[in-house]
This record gives C-alpha cells, structure tokens and sequence, in this order.
C-alpha cells in the first residue's frame, strides 16, 4: 500500500492492511477487527489509537494495523511517537517489539481510571539501517 497526499479511507486502508492476516480477521464492511489513526508531519509522526475490538484481540490485528502505518511512514520521519498507559502491558509488549523505547512519562494522562502514561518513541533512522 502506498500513501498519497490524499486521503484514504478507512474501508481501504484497513483492507489493505488486513490482506496477510488469517480469513477470519479480515471482516466484512459492518464488522471491524480494529482501528488505527496516525499521522506524519515534518521528521516526526504521532500513533494516536490503535485499538482492537475484544473478540479479535492477541489475533494480530493491532501488529497488522501498526506495522501498516509504519511501513509506509516517509523517509523523511526522524521518529514516530505515542502514549500508552502504563499498565497496558499487551500494547507495550507490542509497541516495544516494533522498536519503540521509553522516553518519559505524562503524568495523569488518563482519565477514567486516571493513570499516567508512558511516552514510547521509535527511531525510523535506526530502523532503516
């Protein structure tokens, strides 16, 4: 998949991105295995949810979404970043495998719970080499 400086809708970046993964992940128009959204600007990029719907989670949806996004970021992005709360365990075991490292906390980020967050930071530069 290749992005463009239009917009591309979700219907066909979430087909595209769920064409590798097993038939019963990759889900009709009415039902969605998950959601992604980020962006690029300049040298950085910014992962601002990705979710999984709870009978479709540890199938590989969220890597699937993720590494999307991640193969497809322009050259020209230094780092990508994002939050996560702290006791998100599975998505910090997830983001950590694609390279991203801890790099501060945002205090009470969260609300309902309120929980901080930890701030994960990828080096794109570090990746492509």
């Amino acid at each position: 998949m290749k992005l463009s400086g239009r917009c591309r809708c979700w219907t066909s970046i979430a087909s595209e991105a769920t064409a590798g993964l097993p038939r019963h992940l990759r889900t009709r128009q009415s039902a969605r295995a998950g959601v992604f959204a980020g962006f690029t600007a300049s040298d950085t990029g910014e992962v601002l949810t990705v979710a999984t719907a709870p009978e479709y989670r540890r199938m590989g949806a969220a890597r699937a979404l993720l590494g999307e996004f991640l193969a497809n970021v322009p050259e020209e992005v230094e780092t990508v970043a994002l939050e996560v709360r702290q006791s998100n365990a599975a998505a910090i075991a997830l983001y950590e495998s694609f390279g991203f490292v801890k790099e501060g906390t945002r205090k009470r980020f969260y609300r309902d719970p309120v929980e901080d967050a930890d701030i994960l930071v990828k080096n794109m530069k570090e990746s492509a080499e």
